[in-house]
C-alpha cells in the first residue's frame, strides 16, 4: 500500500512544486550539512524508500519521523 502511495506522490510532485524545503533547512541547521549533502541524502532516502516501499529509512537516514514524507518525495 506505502509503496503505491509513494509512486502517486513522485507523479503528482511535478505538478506540485515546493519552493522551500523543510527537511534540508532542518538538516542543514541541526546536521550542519551543506544544501548539497542535505539534497543527497535526501535523494538516497528517497530511493531507499522506493525500493523498500517502507519509510522507515526517514528515521535511518535523515532522523525524522514520517510526517515530513511529503517534504521528500
Amino acid at each position: 500500500m506505502i509503496l503505491s502511495v509513494l509512486f502517486f506522490l513522485l507523479i503528482i510532485k511535478g505538478v506540485i512544486q515546493m519552493t522551500d524545503n523543510r527537511v534540508v533547512s532542518i538538516l542543514m541547521e541541526r546536521d550542519g550539512m551543506t544544501e548539497q549533502e542535505a539534497t543527497d541524502l535526501i535523494d538516497e532516502c528517497r530511493e531507499q524508500m522506493l525500493e523498500t516501499g517502507s519509510d522507515e529509512p526517514m528515521m535511518e537516514l535523515l532522523g525524522l519521523e514520517p510526517d515530513y514524507i511529503m517534504d521528500i518525495l
